[in-house]
């Protein structure tokens, strides 16, 4: 335990004198596998990238032991102990396990932002964005798997991908299982957060006055507020790497590999035959017999698709890329993104960071896992709501909003706006109690792009979510803002003394005391994103010159190559993405294992590459 580096991080916790024994008790759970920093020559399947899909998809294939397998992560294969307590999810971002990516300019909202950019945060490292998510257990609507089908993808109804969610699932909270909707045993750890916020009670009570079901959102239905589970396993972090590879780590057929960055995926006549990377200063090439998979995200996937020769032809042309396939890849690209709106509370509330670093409630965690460290970043409640508010004939919601406590610094970080803008907005209330209300849309109609910088591959890739460019995308966020404000002005949350902020958003002057014009120019000023990246690897009918995949993941025109992660989706779920994900890895295990020939004569000579290192070279 390295208690200097653990300080390190950018946390409210680093100065305490209580982070010895914090991290202590923070040890008795492992959140990250033994690694290796030798490998094979070869190897059947090669996957590339250890995050909410990888390290899903190498767990569960390692299962098979007549299969050697290869797990390549960019990133840190040991998070920071205190990525563990779910309040300070928040606080890792722009460090060493965050991408720290930037959207390009966006043309149709980010007035308000520096640059017109949306800060994009994505982790890196063994356990991936599952690192820096909210840990919000969110599946889905029934639809969208459906929708899926009806577009192509063959086997992804909801009846298809339903036993896969239930296989993933531990739940640890009894009364969710009575409805036949959840399971135990899986390595995902779900429960309740051990955290009731002030403010809690009364959005509850402000929701059910005004109509509102109050639900288990993973449940029959999902329009409603819901009664949040997280991927918290006693009161801590349950990333997929604490999930699927520490239980795997004895394996000896298993190679997980950190700070080894892919350049790009080895093809010859079609064929993928295995992957570059650097790896300690030295460029290796490593073989996979079977199949090269790649996990790495929505918008790392396509950049090494396009690294390799598999995209759109013009664009690799532009960049003297062989082309070896020409596809749709980059295109398709959706996201979540969302407007804030802030309120005040009452000043005796403490800030969250306060109430993070107060003595009192640190023992309380460490002691019994409760209390504001137990957090979902601060999320207290999420409800999934459409135009029709109280109990919809059609259950198919078309935004989401979220209520969270936040520390002043949220805004001003990690939403990006401009000095001037947060000076005048928020200035007013640095030392105040405040949360704020998200409203997303959940079906966007806009699509972007990721495309290439260049041909390094260390340079980030060109993100263009493109929000907004359909103007019906507006109309649910400004729908959300609305339910917002009426909770936020009910009666029942006059107790925490909630107060919309008196401060007019700059440049919305002109609009203010005309609600729909007033939310329309603050959405257009400035959004967040969800950090829900999908699409750009679509899957679906492989006759469809939209798709990259077909129903099995299989790239088209290319032998032994996948996708397995969040940018095959072909149109984004009606929720968070990070339980979608995880399903879309598990069925895609049994998918690739159905493949696998009984016989383990396939695997009786192995040739040198058995015991022997990757072939290096100088080269960096």
């Amino acid at each position: 335990m390295d208690i200097a580096a653990e300080r390190a991080y950018p946390t409210p916790l680093a100065n305490s004198p209580l982070l010895p024994l914090l991290l202590i008790s923070l040890a008795t759970q492992k959140n990250a596998p033994r690694t290796s920093t030798t490998f094979k020559d070869e190897y059947d399947y090669i996957i590339v990238g250890g995050g909410s899909a990888g390290a899903t998809l190498a767990g569960r294939l390692s299962e098979e032991s007549s299969l050697k397998i290869l797990l390549l992560e960019a990133g840190t294969g040991k998070p920071p102990l205190l990525n563990d307590v779910p309040s300070l999810g928040r606080n890792f971002w722009f460090t060493d396990i965050d991408w720290q990516f930037k959207t390009v300019p966006q043309e149709h909202t980010g007035e308000a932002l520096i640059n017109r950019q949306v800060i994009w945060p994505a982790g890196k490292g063994l356990g991936g964005s599952s690192l820096l998510n909210g840990m919000l257990y969110v599946r889905g609507n029934h639809k969208d798997y459906d929708n899926w089908e009806a577009q192509g993808a063959k086997g992804w109804s909801f009846k298809d991908v339903f036993p896969y969610f239930l296989k993933l699932e531990d739940n640890r909270n009894p009364e969710y299982l009575a409805d036949g909707y959840h399971a135990v045993g899986g390595p995902v750890t779900v429960e309740r957060p051990e955290y009731r916020a002030e403010m809690m009670g009364p959005i509850y009570e402000a929701a059910h006055i005004q109509g509102f079901d109050i639900l288990d959102s993973n449940g029959a239905r999902q329009t409603g507020f819901d009664v949040l589970q997280g991927t918290i396993r006693n009161g801590q972090r349950c990333s997929t790497s604490k999930a699927y590879l520490v239980p795997a780590e004895n394996r000896t057929n298993l190679d997980v590999v950190p700070e080894a960055h892919v350049r790009k995926v080895l093809i010859q006549d079609k064929q993928a035959v295995g992957v570059q990377f650097d790896f300690q200063n030295s460029t290796y090439e490593v073989k996979a017999r079977r199949e090269v998979i790649i996990s790495a995200g929505g918008t790392n996937t396509p950049q090494i698709l396009m690294l390799s020769g598999v995209g759109p032809k013009d664009h690799l042309q532009e960049f003297g890329i062989p082309v070896v396939a020409d596809l749709p890849v980059g295109n398709n690209f959706q996201d979540h993104c969302g407007t804030l709106t802030p309120y005040e509370l009452d000043p005796k509330i403490l800030t969250t960071t306060e109430k993070v670093q107060k003595p009192r409630n640190i023992i309380e965690y460490i002691d019994s896992r409760t209390g504001p460290l137990a957090a979902t970043e601060f999320v207290s409640i999420i409800a999934f709501l459409n135009a029709q508010f109280v109990s919809p004939t059609v259950d198919y919601p078309d935004h989401q909003i979220y209520f969270i406590e936040i520390p002043i610094e949220f805004p001003e970080q990690q939403v990006g706006y401009k000095p001037e803008i947060f000076k005048e907005y928020y200035g007013p209330y640095m030392n105040s109690s405040m949360f704020i209300c998200v409203s997303h849309y959940l079906h966007p109609k806009s699509r972007g792009t990721v495309r290439l910088n260049s041909t390094d591959p260390y340079d980030p890739p060109v993100i263009d979510p493109n929000y907004f460019e359909d103007p019906d995308d507006i109309r649910p966020i400004i729908d959300g803002m609305k339910t917002c404000q009426r909770i936020a002005k009910s009666k029942p949350m006059q107790k925490v003394g909630a107060k919309p902020f008196k401060t007019i958003f700059p440049g919305c002057e002109q609009f203010y005391g005309h609600e729909d014009s007033y939310f329309t120019c603050i959405a257009r000023a400035a959004v967040v994103t969800l950090s829900h990246p999908v699409g750009t690897a679509k899957m679906g009918d492989p006759t469809d010159p939209t798709t990259v995949v077909d129903h099995n993941l299989r790239v088209k025109g290319i032998k032994g190559l996948r996708v397995v992660d969040a940018s095959i989706i072909p149109t984004i779920p009606s929720g968070n993405t990070n339980t979608p994900t995880i399903m879309i890895a598990e069925k895609a295990a049994d998918i690739i294992k159905e493949t696998i020939e009984s016989s383990s004569s396939e695997y009786s000579s192995y040739g040198s590459g058995d015991s022997s290192y990757g072939s290096g070279s100088d080269e960096s």
